[in-house]
């Protein structure tokens, strides 16, 4: 992934799962639009993976652990193999990017390592 991450912006040319999440689905649908539009506009391919839904940040911040962590084995499923996950919103990549870890830390599973969907090289 490194690789990527030095091309330069006219040779970087990625396959983008978007994650479109609840917050923004349901208070700024355009935002997905968006996004879309201009990433394509940089030449960029961008998946919608329709079987996705919250990433659990609501249920974890609420202290509802073990809903939050069928939500993360959820994500972690839908967007297995992902090259790049791009989410509109910071606080859904923080959930997915740092506390994943600690949640699967805290269930008891190896499910989320560096090279889990989600991780610091390919979620934003």
């Amino acid at each position: 992934m490194a690789q990527v991450l030095h091309r330069t912006m006219s040779e970087a040319k990625l396959l983008i799962s978007l994650f479109i999440t609840c917050y923004n689905d349901m208070l700024f649908p355009e935002t997905g639009k968006a996004v879309v539009r201009i990433f394509e506009k940089l030449g960029h391919t961008v998946e919608f993976r329709s079987t996705q839904t919250c990433c659990g940040q609501m249920h974890l911040n609420s202290g509802y652990h073990d809903d939050a962590a069928k939500l993360m084995l959820r994500f972690l499923d839908v967007f297995g193999g992902a090259e790049v996950i791009c989410a509109p919103s910071s606080s859904c990549v923080s959930v997915i990017r740092e506390h994943y870890p600690k949640l699967a830390a805290e269930i008891g599973t190896d499910s989320v390592d560096r090279e889990s969907p989600g991780d610091s090289a390919t979620c934003f």
